[in-house]
């Protein structure tokens, strides 16, 4: 009976002191990530830059207009170049048309030549 008793018995719950050492550890646990965060935080602050070093607002502006400005510069350089490579191929097409007739008419010439005469 004693066998059956205590498989039939309930589980016992916790007892006090288990749970107090639970929440113990859990709790020293917690305080030593704290303190861990806290002074990361604190070695961040030391490490961020003087004041004199952080750039003012209107100078990051003048340096911006300036890159717009150069861009736009380079912009309008590419533009000319592409109308200069337009002029050059149009000039390079135009030759090319004048040349291709000879080696036609020479051609022509040579057929000319190799018939038999009748």
């Amino acid at each position: 009976m004693s066998v059956q008793a205590q498989q039939q018995a309930p589980a016992r719950p916790p007892s006090g002191r288990y749970i107090r050492a639970y929440l113990t550890v859990w709790g020293l646990l917690a305080a030593g990530g704290l303190t861990y965060l806290a002074s990361l935080a604190w070695q961040m602050e030391l490490r961020s830059p003087p004041p004199q070093q952080i750039v003012d607002a209107e100078r990051g502006l003048r340096v911006a207009n300036q890159a717009l400005a150069e861009v736009g510069g380079v912009r309008s350089s590419v533009n000319e170049m592409r109308k200069d490579l337009g002029r050059v191929k149009e000039t390079l097409d135009q030759r090319e048309a004048q040349e291709r007739p000879a080696p036609a008419i020479i051609f022509g010439v040579e057929e000319v030549a190799h018939q038999p005469t009748a």
